[in-house]
């Protein structure tokens, strides 16, 4: 039997802070339930440290800590169109 344990919350929104993550619709715990991952990944189970648990684990003031990648909640306001299409700035031609 294979069972996974992944050490963080799933990533389920772009982070616009430097990580470069793909766009909402390519994450798979954006786009897939626990159960479809597993059978996906051909794992017989998995499972995800909850947010409040990582948050717990630091010991630290979590209002310091910025957890948009995992609720979607970012702390400036990001235009609906970035959050649609997060790398459409790196696909645009650069003029010199």
């Amino acid at each position: 039997a294979v069972h996974m344990r992944i050490s963080s919350p799933p990533v389920t929104h772009p982070c616009f802070y430097g990580i470069d993550t793909d766009s909402q619709d390519q994450l798979i715990a954006a786009t897939k339930s626990v159960q479809e991952i597993e059978a996906q990944i051909e794992v017989d189970s998995l499972a995800y440290l909850s947010w409040q648990g990582m948050l717990a684990a630091t010991r630290q003031d979590t209002s310091t800590f910025c957890s948009a990648c995992f609720t979607g909640d970012y702390p400036v306001d990001i235009p609906a169109m970035f959050k649609r299409s997060k790398l459409m700035l790196e696909k645009t031609p650069v003029k010199a």
